[in-house]
């Protein structure tokens, strides 16, 4: 749900109206889900835990914030695209270029968040900490490239607005994979502490 909430599709005209529509769907459902994981935990969270236990139930709910945090940025990516439809204006050619690399770097980090093995939880840290400072690092550049296009006057101020809070949108969906990276090597070795997976796997 988290991915199919952020497309570029969003920039091409013709399906901005179905693609926000189809947005507010997705998101509609991972508040749905964050909300049954709530209300899960918090019913768990009331019985006799042993300390270990209450911190796993506690870096879900974290977990499940930080879910809901990624797709409230891919709303606001899509309202922005809703605005440009509405204005009857347009991003440059650079600008979308840029906007599809942002995208693409985000979506590598949810799908390194996509893990089936608690082995893999060993090394997701480093690994997704690596992708979100390769964002950090374009938004930087990408956003001094947007200065230069303002300056040459290839861009207007106001789509340079809505184009700088794009970029912002993007970075806070690394900021938010990370912090979901972090939660889920915790999960794995208070579970490891736990006994319940293999006690011989070396960090």
């Amino acid at each position: 749900e988290i991915k199919e909430a952020m497309t570029s599709t969003l920039f091409c005209p013709a399906q901005e109206k179905r693609s926000v529509t189809e947005k507010k769907n997705h998101y509609q459902q991972i508040n749905y889900l964050n909300q049954q994981i709530i209300d899960f935990t918090t019913e768990v969270i009331s019985n006799e835990f042993p300390t270990e236990g209450s911190q796993t139930i506690v870096l879900f709910l974290k977990l499940s914030s930080d879910l809901e945090r990624i797709g409230d940025h891919a709303i606001n990516i899509a309202s922005r695209a809703q605005k440009l439809d509405e204005d009857e204006t347009h991003f440059s050619a650079d600008a979308l270029k840029e906007i599809s690399i942002m995208e693409s770097l985000c979506n590598n980090i949810l799908d390194e968040l996509i893990i089936l093995d608690y082995d893999e939880f060993k090394n997701i840290v480093d690994k997704v900490d690596i992708m979100e400072d390769n964002i950090d690092k374009t938004q930087h550049q990408f956003t001094v490239n947007q200065l230069i296009r303002l300056k040459e006057k290839k861009c207007s101020t106001e789509n340079s607005i809505i184009y700088t809070k794009i970029l912002t949108d993007f970075e806070r969906i690394g900021d938010h994979g990370l912090n979901i990276a972090e939660s889920l090597y915790h999960i794995r070795k208070i579970m490891k502490q736990m006994k319940m997976i293999k006690p011989e796997i070396e960090e």
